[in-house]
């Protein structure tokens, strides 16, 4: 037997439409889950590209190489942070014997490299405050960045920040016990651990 017909009345005309059997809800719950799933099955196999061979992987790759990313424009300070700390890399490779900046930089900086330029430009600058020796440390990952296209090893990167420089030639923090050192009865320094080199 056909369900019964339900008909509504519209400004367009009468539509006809089939009334639901009031007595199973489940059934309808049912009936409604089934057919979402399969649709959302359909379309998840639809959506689903094939993966690629290994051939063609290797053309991807070959395509890339002949891809020119965009370089980054910076604003005028950061141009100038950039270039004062490139004037300090280069005196410290010239001064230190580490070879030329640029293969320096590119092929030998190691983790040890990195905290003895930055003991080299406390050195110079004669650095009094923790933010300065920071702000240091974010414009050579700049000018690392700049030169390689690649950011810093992030071990390398952060290994300054857990072994700060205090700015006096002749102390390095080495180990995490804190202590607070006085310079000269003014300024108090939170440091980490000091070794008197």
């Amino acid at each position: 037997m056909a369900p019964p017909m339900l008909t509504s009345s519209t400004a367009r005309g009468s539509r006809t439409c089939p009334r639901p059997d009031r007595g199973a809800p489940e059934k309808h719950q049912q009936d409604f889950l089934s057919r979402f799933t399969q649709v959302e099955s359909r379309n998840r196999v639809a959506k689903k590209r094939e993966r690629l061979s290994v051939l063609e992987h290797e053309a991807h790759r070959e395509g890339l190489k002949r891809v020119r990313f965009i370089n980054r424009r910076y604003a005028d300070e950061t141009k100038m942070n950039v270039a004062g700390i490139f004037s300090k890399w280069k005196r410290y490779c010239r001064e230190h014997r580490v070879g030329e900046w640029r293969e320096a930089l590119e092929r030998h900086l190691t983790r040890e490299i990195t905290m003895d330029f930055f003991l080299h430009v406390c050195e110079v600058s004669r650095i009094e405050s923790w933010g300065t020796s920071q702000q240091y440390i974010l414009q050579f990952q700049l000018l690392y960045t700049n030169v390689t296209g690649r950011r810093m090893d992030r071990n390398d990167a952060k290994e300054p920040y857990i072994v700060q420089i205090i700015p006096r030639p002749s102390a390095v923090c080495m180990s995490p016990c804190p202590l607070i050192l006085v310079w000269g009865g003014r300024k108090k320094f939170k440091a980490l651990s000091v070794a008197i080199l």
